[in-house]
C-alpha cells in the first residue's frame, strides 16, 4: 500500500517487466505535482514500437476510428473513466485533501488515460498499452496496439507473479 507521495513509485512485476506502476501525485520544490499517467511502459522492444506506430501517425487514425465508430468511442470513454477511479484510488486521504483543495490538481485528476481531458482523444498509445497489460480487456486503444504489434495482453509473460511492491 502507498502511503504518501514519498511513497511515489509502485513496481508491477513481471519477468519481462514492461510495466511499472507510478504513484500520481508528487512533491518537488514546495509543490505538489501530479503525475496522471499511473501505468508506464518500460524501455524495450514494446516501447519502441509503440513509438514507431506514433510516429506513422496511428493516434490519428485510432481516434478516426473512435469518432467513426460509437460502440468503440462508448469503450474507451469508459477506459478513461476506469483510470480516473484508479488513479484517485491510489491517493491517501491526505494526498486526496490536497488534490481536492487545488483545482488545477482536480482537473487533472478528473482526466483519462495519461490525463487526457476529452475523452475521445489519444494522448499516448504508450499509455494505452501499459493501461491494457495492467487491465486486459479494459483499454480497447491499448488492446488494439496490442494486437497490431503481435502481443496479447492476456499473455503470462506480462503478469506472471506480479505482485506490487513500493521501492
Amino acid at each position: 500500500m502507498l502511503s504518501s507521495v514519498a511513497a511515489n513509485r509502485q513496481i508491477a512485476e513481471s519477468p519481462d517487466r514492461h510495466i511499472e506502476t507510478v504513484y500520481p501525485l508528487r512533491r518537488e520544490h514546495g509543490h505538489f505535482v501530479p503525475f496522471p499517467t499511473i501505468y508506464w511502459l518500460l524501455p524495450g522492444d514494446l516501447h519502441t514500437a509503440i513509438a514507431d506506430l506514433e510516429r506513422r501517425g496511428w493516434i490519428k487514425q485510432l481516434e478516426q476510428r473512435v469518432e467513426d465508430e460509437p460502440e468503440l468511442r462508448e469503450q474507451l470513454h469508459e477506459a478513461h473513466r476506469r483510470y480516473a477511479a484508479q488513479r484517485w484510488a491510489m491517493l491517501t486521504p491526505e494526498d486526496r485533501a490536497v488534490v481536492e483543495a487545488a483545482p488545477s490538481l482536480l482537473r487533472t485528476f478528473r482526466g483519462g488515460v495519461a490525463g487526457v481531458a476529452g475523452f475521445d482523444h489519444i494522448k499516448c498509445l504508450h499509455a494505452h498499452a501499459a493501461h491494457a497489460i495492467a487491465e486486459p480487456g479494459g483499454n480497447p486503444v491499448g488492446e488494439t496496439v496490442l494486437t497490431m504489434l503481435g502481443v496479447v495482453a492476456e499473455d503470462e509473460r506480462l503478469h506472471a507473479k506480479r505482485q506490487p511492491r513500493t521501492q
